[in-house]
């Protein structure tokens, strides 16, 4: 496994998230109660991107068909509002590593 820098920890808005993309791969940082939580940055219902939804305490509701997530275990809690066009599934989620200022994750 190596480690790859994915933010700093001042880039991350308190209670609020943001999306890194590190190559081909997507992630989702969101601060939960003044912690850094990161998990794969794309539903895994029709790939829309995370960050661009909302955050309700440790829950990321995805803007295209409202599928929602437990950013603290990648846990899908609900399914999306239009299930004829496919499922979504629990996401992957990483353990942070917190270097000074920096957000690492290994993978």
């Amino acid at each position: 496994m190596s480690k790859i820098k994915l933010a700093s920890i001042s880039e991350v808005p308190k209670d609020g998230m943001i999306e890194k993309v590190v190559g081909e791969r997507t992630f989702l940082l969101a601060s939960v109660n003044g912690a850094v939580k990161v998990m794969d940055g794309l539903c895994s219902h029709r790939q829309g991107h995370l960050a661009k939804g909302t955050l309700k305490a440790n829950i990321v509701r995805c803007p295209v068909h409202g599928s929602e997530f437990d950013i603290m275990t990648g846990k899908m809690v609900r399914g999306p509002k239009i299930p004829l066009i496919g499922k979504a599934v629990d996401i992957k989620t990483y353990a942070p590593i917190i270097e000074g200022d920096d957000v690492l994750i290994e993978i």
